[in-house]
């Protein structure tokens, strides 16, 4: 018997091992992340000569900069609202551009920390107006993965462009793998397998079909430009300028490992992405003298990426409690939003 004086499941023994303690234990999980950003940048410095970062983040134009990073954000913010808007609307969610912007606008609080916890930022805003978690689970996933595939087309428009030149050649193979499990899934999509389509978490994407992933994926195109601009106009403002089908693929490539969960808002990862690739396109004589100089203009443009995103995000976020609106009418083969109903007082 158990504490409530119910008899033990089948198979009790089996599961005593889940009350055994996690490895690692919570604290540790959570402080994993900022090792491991501690340790890339520390590695960086180590290597790196560090009077010369110190020389490089002097000389540099940091008020042009902080000024670009401010517009890029706000333009960021635009382009990623109207592309969640189009995904949510092939989901069967239409919600006002306005109120999507400042619920968006204050996720970005939760993006500090990762891209993906700024998205679940979006599914907690679904489930607030009335969505069904499962569904807003679904669209959050949806948001996720046409974010990997306009990634990946515009790294496939770059190397057309760039005509496979000799430094792109190892990244093609990441490339067409991910081009080819996008495939896949559009495959899945035009199917319909039974299995998966009665799933009530997967049914907003296989409401969408391949014409509303299609759509969503064309509509945060102009999002991923825009943070591709703002990492190459930020390069070209500090000296470093990077050709145009080229730097399409390598700033895709950063931007891609900087959104994965492995370092507190990209901090390390990114540094370290931008040093390894960015490095022989900056001015400088010697390796060690260039990639100095790209260490210093990401440290210092990340800062001010994290200082304006923040500002929007608690601007957003003052605002949002000003601008709620009733619900946009569900599209055909959406869930019915839950009605309370409500008694007059005698």
């Amino acid at each position: 018997m158990d504490e409530n004086g119910s008899p033990p499941p089948a198979g009790g023994r089996w599961l005593r091992w889940r009350r055994w303690p996690r490895w690692p234990p919570p604290r540790l999980r959570r402080l994993l992340p900022w090792a491991a950003a501690a340790a890339l940048l520390g590695g960086l410095f180590a290597r790196l000569p560090r009077e010369q970062v110190a020389r490089a983040l002097a000389a540099g134009p940091a008020g042009t900069l902080a000024a670009f990073a401010a517009v890029m954000a706000v333009l960021a913010l635009l382009a990623d609202t109207a592309a969640t808007r189009t995904a949510l609307a092939r989901t069967g969610m239409r919600r006002p551009f306005r109120q999507l912007l400042l619920a968006r606008g204050a996720s970005y609080l939760l993006s500090l920390i990762n891209p993906a916890a700024g998205m679940g930022g979006v599914g907690y805003y679904l489930v607030r107006t009335g969505a069904e978690p499962a569904r807003a689970a679904a669209a959050v996933l949806l948001l996720l993965v046409t974010f990997l595939a306009a990634m990946a087309t515009v790294g496939l428009g770059g190397m057309l462009v760039a005509g496979g030149a000799g430094e792109l050649r190892p990244w093609l193979a990441p490339l067409g793998l991910l081009a080819a499990a996008l495939a896949a899934g559009l495959a899945v999509l035009r199917l319909r397998p039974r299995w998966l389509s009665r799933r009530q978490p997967l049914a907003p994407l296989f409401a969408a079909g391949v014409g509303g992933f299609v759509a969503a994926t064309a509509a945060r195109v102009p999002h991923v430009l825009s943070l591709l601009l703002s990492l190459w106009g930020g390069l070209w403002l500090w000296g470093v300028a990077l050709p145009a089908g080229r730097g399409t693929v390598l700033l895709s490539i950063v931007l891609l490992v900087s959104a994965l969960p492995l370092t507190p808002a990209g901090l390390g990862t990114t540094e370290a992405a931008l040093v390894l690739l960015a490095a022989p396109y900056a001015p400088g004589a010697g390796a060690p003298a260039r990639q100095a100089l790209v260490l210093a203009f990401c440290l210092l443009y990340h800062l001010f990426g994290l200082a304006a995103q923040a500002v929007l995000a608690l601007l957003c976020l003052a605002m949002l409690p000003r601008s709620r609106q009733p619900l946009a009418t569900a599209e055909p083969g959406a869930f019915p939003p839950k009605v309370t109903q409500v008694t007059a007082p005698k």
